[in-house]
């Protein structure tokens, strides 16, 4: 499990992890790649949203990743007082996997309902050394998007109801 503290959807933050594994997912105009890694005891997805693939890594070693973005689709989600044009629900507060296109929200879901850690391009990860030093989380200012529990429609700006 991730630190509770670091574990706020769309976060921020840097994590000294093991490498595991990688898989690839094929759909879109893209693969998208997903890293297993071990973090404070416990394994957590990091979902390669931007152009590296970190080929390097080695299973087993140790790695310093520098701003990776924590996304939580198990929080519970409030209901807005936006309305889905398409079959008229109410529609919810997204999660951050919102913002993504869809290879990459795919990769994400197929996660399952755990924190996933998201590998943007400016997203850095590094061999570690013992002079590293993680930062403290620091929030991202990702717009809010609201998504529909009945037909899944993505909004970014919904129609008030």
């Amino acid at each position: 499990m991730l630190p509770e503290a670091t574990l706020s959807d769309g976060a921020f933050v840097d994590l000294e992890v093991e490498f595991l594994s990688r898989r690839v997912s094929r759909g879109g105009d893209r693969p998208v790649r997903t890293l297993t890694v071990g973090c404070a005891g416990d394994t957590h997805p990091l979902v390669l949203a931007g152009d590296d693939s970190y080929p390097w890594l080695r299973t087993g070693e140790r790695y310093a990743v520098v701003d990776a973005l924590v996304c939580d689709p198990v929080r519970p989600r409030p209901k807005s007082l936006f309305v889905c044009t398409d079959c008229d629900e109410r529609m919810h507060v997204g999660c951050l996997s919102a913002n993504f296109a869809d290879p990459v929200r795919d990769a994400i879901r197929e996660t399952g309902p755990v924190a996933t850690l998201i590998a943007l391009s400016e997203t850095r990860v590094e061999p570690l050394s013992e002079a590293w030093t993680p930062r403290e989380p620091r929030e991202s200012e990702f717009p809010s998007r609201y998504v529909c529990p009945s037909c899944d429609r993505v909004a970014a700006a919904p129609v008030l109801g």
